[in-house]
């Protein structure tokens, strides 16, 4: 009995065993490496061998045998490409547009052969446009809305210094400058010409030196030489080409002016 019992127990021992072990999982059998043969033509690096050294960049250009391209040059612009209209050439009692006057001061050029005219740089200045100013115009028309009760007085003082040839004809007849409406700025006006041709030559080169400077001089309060008779009286008007008789010859034409120095 105890001989059976030791048998049962050897088996049960060995059957554990057996059941324990760890059996290997079955795997695909590994393909051979192959490993092809160098190329022949295949170079080898060796140890020793280095990179080629790159040559030194150089701004000298190689030399060619074609001819060098010739850099265009182009004359310069005109400075005045658009000449605008032609300047007025009103005359009056007193004064005389600034189109009469450029007849002579103009085709003028210096060494470089650019135009250095007078009525060329002078059409477009402040003095030129000082009536054809549109703000101006505006400002004008708003302060005589915001204080009708002084229009005319806010009319002739502003066209004392804008529209200075027309204000200073009627004021040398006990008149007053009117600018809106059927003012100076209408075209309609006798006058218009030259009203718009604003701070012209005839004004700044008739003004007398009498006070000039002082504070009564200031805002329009300069004198020109204004006798009211026409082309008949002479009247001085100022420069510095007054030696010789072309001055006075051509200052009488454009309106009966004696050139003086």
């Amino acid at each position: 009995m105890s001989m059976r019992r030791t048998w049962y127990l050897l088996a049960c021992i060995i059957l554990l065993l057996v059941a324990c072990d760890p059996q290997p999982s079955p795997e695909s059998p590994a393909e051979p490496v192959t490993q092809s043969p160098p190329s022949p033509t295949a170079e080898q690096p060796s140890a020793t061998s280095s990179a080629p050294t790159p040559e030194p960049a150089t701004d000298t250009p190689s030399p060619s045998n074609e001819p060098a391209a010739e850099v265009a040059t182009e004359a310069p612009p005109a400075l005045a490409e658009y000449p605008g209209l032609p300047l007025p050439t009103d005359r009056g009692t007193l004064f005389s547009a600034s189109g009469v006057c450029a007849a002579c001061h103009t085709s003028m050029v210096d060494e470089a052969g650019i135009d250095v005219s007078t009525d060329t740089f002078w059409r477009t200045s402040m003095m030129a446009n000082s009536a054809r100013d549109p703000y101006w115009q505006a400002s004008v028309r708003g302060e005589t809305l915001t204080y009708p009760e002084l229009r005319a007085a806010i009319e002739d003082k502003c066209a004392t210094c804008h529209t200075t040839m027309a204000h200073a004809t009627v004021a040398a007849a006990a008149g007053t400058g009117q600018l809106l409406d059927d003012g100076f700025l209408n075209p309609a006006d006798t006058l218009h010409g030259l009203a718009v041709d604003g701070v012209s030559c005839t004004v700044c080169h008739q003004i007398r030196d009498e006070g000039l400077g002082e504070s009564d001089s200031y805002s329009g309060g300069f004198e020109i030489d204004t006798p009211v008779t026409g082309l008949a009286g002479a009247k001085l008007v100022v420069g510095v080409n007054t030696d010789n008789d072309v001055s006075d010859m051509t200052c009488k034409l454009a309106g009966d002016l004696v050139a003086a120095q």
